[in-house]
């Protein structure tokens, strides 16, 4: 096969988010997913000498996307502590019984069923291990590069930035999501100045405020703005 496309859609419905206490880990789960599996050129030895060729569209119903992202930190060359992520709990899940096929070519191309168990079977395999390779491997990476490309900095002014080193990985616990980070705005025409307070020990969560999200700023953080 030749010319080959894969296209997902996207659906605002069916998508769940859950945590992972265990990995320390945020699942996302997309569910009735549908796809289409195009190619524009293909060839099937039907027998001996014979061979069926043209154009092929599967439409998939039914497919389920589901991965975990996990929060680690690494240790880059120059000491600081970067927020990392993995994938885990990676699921691709393409219901074979709620595909059709539609095959046009020569005359062999028009007896759909000579491939039906072709494409449920040997597509399908490929396309699950192509989309699983993309969420485990692709993915992280492409977070990652992100990630480290900033060594940490949110950049607001080409001299101004907020140092958000994270002393600690993201933690996720059954009904929250907490990101520590240092919080040290820096100018850059001067360089970093520490406030001479002392860091407080910061909450990640009011359990009695209602507000789904909550933010925390300790005096070291509003001192090193000003």
């Amino acid at each position: 096969m030749k010319d080959n496309h894969f296209y997902i859609e996207q659906r605002i419905s069916d998508v769940t988010l859950n945590p992972d206490v265990d990995n320390n880990a945020v699942e996302l789960v997309c569910d009735k997913l549908t796809a289409e599996f195009r190619t524009n050129k293909f060839r099937y030895h039907v027998a001996p000498l014979v061979t069926a060729k043209g154009h092929a569209e599967v439409d998939m119903k039914t497919v389920k996307i589901g991965f975990a992202l996990q929060f680690k930190t690494i240790t880059p060359p120059d000491g600081r502590s970067i927020m990392y992520c993995d994938t885990v709990d990676v699921t691709v899940d393409i219901d074979r019984n709620d595909i059709k096929l539609h095959v046009s070519g020569n005359w062999l191309s028009d007896v759909g069923s000579i491939f039906t168990i072709f494409f449920k079977g040997t597509i399908v395999d490929l396309i699950n291990d192509a989309v699983s390779t993309a969420l485990t491997q692709a993915l992280p990476m492409i977070i990652n590069q992100k990630l480290l490309a900033n060594d940490g900095y949110i950049p607001f002014t080409p001299n101004f930035k907020l140092d958000w080193e994270s002393p600690s990985p993201a933690v996720v616990s059954s009904d929250s999501w907490c990101l520590p980070i240092k919080g040290l705005f820096i100018d850059n025409t001067v360089g970093p100045v520490e406030p001479t307070v002392a860091v407080p020990d910061m909450p990640c969560r009011v359990t009695e405020d209602r507000s789904k999200l909550q933010a925390f700023l300790s005096t070291y953080t509003v001192n090193s703005f000003f």
